[in-house]
């Protein structure tokens, strides 16, 4: 196996290689061929396939691995996980490659797969100048969920004006003790939190804009990587509500929550309704900041956790959705 301090592994069988498993690193053996790393190995008895790799834990994202590599009497293939380039016998030193892609934040192996022709001939590969590059993404898509809300956290700045799918994308601009402020929004930029609106169950795309800005308000955090949460520490939306997490848990990658720290009173509701300030509802009035006033009903009665409606707060018109 290789030396330990070099971060590279590899799983060679232990049987079919007889007294030729030697796989070993060495550095500018080949400087004909600018070889920064070359792997060796003798003479294999029968065909083999085998990988040298690194373990790498990688973010969600678009991803494309290079490396330089020539061989003799073997294939190669590019790999990322199970995702394989296209396999080669490589005469001569060229760059070869793959692209993948991380769904979520996890570990994976890179590297390349051998196989060896056990024609007791030499099997021997070198390989240098390796790259990893993350690659933006055009757009960002997914599925809204069945209440017809879903939260998303973006790593990349994102255009709702040029969204497929979606009705409206909102930040959250202010939270009382049992509703949160939704304010329609056009962009936001890369590492936000936004809830978006649309059809439940159907898909949706969101145009990448790497310049796009926002200056207002937005109490939404992003879960770009998944995030390890306390009790009672966080909101979550679920079913069209922000609910809060009552036990330890993990938001998961990709998605938006709430710190219940910021409620006038931290986590002094189970869940907390929709308020929508600066959307067309038919309705005048409508509330520009909740801050941390009461909801009434339409004959005065005060209501603690207010449902969809007409309320009043502050002595204007609030719709909750």
């Amino acid at each position: 196996a290789l030396a330990a301090d070099n971060g590279w592994s590899t799983d060679i069988p232990t049987s079919g290689l007889g007294d030729y498993n030697n796989f070993v690193l060495r550095t500018n053996l080949n400087s004909s061929k600018n070889a920064v790393e070359r792997f060796t190995s003798n003479a294999c008895s029968t065909a083999s396939t085998f990988a040298i790799y690194q373990t790498v834990n990688l973010p969600v994202g678009n991803y494309n691995f290079t490396s330089y590599a020539f061989a003799g009497a073997t294939t190669i293939v590019m790999a990322a996980g199970d995702t394989e380039g296209d396999a080669v016998t490589a005469t001569d030193f060229t760059e070869y490659g793959v692209d993948f892609t991380q769904t979520s934040e996890s570990d994976i192996k890179l590297g390349i797969k051998i196989s060896s022709e056990g024609t007791n001939t030499c099997n021997w590969m070198a390989m240098s100048g390796l790259k990893l590059y993350k690659t933006p993404a055009s757009s960002v898509s997914g599925t809204i969920a069945s209440s017809g809300y879903s939260s998303l956290a973006s790593a990349y700045g994102l255009d709702f004006s040029n969204a497929t799918g979606l009705t409206a994308a909102y930040v959250v601009t202010n939270i009382t003790n049992s509703a949160v402020m939704l304010t329609n929004v056009d962009e936001l930029p890369a590492n936000s939190g936004v809830i978006l609106k649309g059809t439940g169950g159907a898909s949706y795309s969101i145009p990448v804009k790497a310049d796009a800005t926002y200056e207002g308000t937005n109490k939404l955090h992003a879960a770009v990587t998944a995030y390890d949460c306390a009790a009672n520490e966080v909101y979550i939306l679920q079913s069209g509500q922000f609910h809060l997490v009552t036990a330890a848990s993990t938001v998961p990658a990709g998605k938006a929550y709430l710190l219940a720290s910021d409620l006038p009173t931290p986590a002094a509701a189970r869940s907390l309704v929709f308020a929508f300030d600066n959307e067309t509802t038919g309705i005048n009035g409508m509330c520009s900041d909740l801050q941390n006033g009461d909801f009434y009903n339409l004959q005065g009665q005060r209501v603690d956790v207010p449902k969809k409606g007409l309320y009043i707060v502050n002595g204007k018109k609030v719709v909750i959705k």
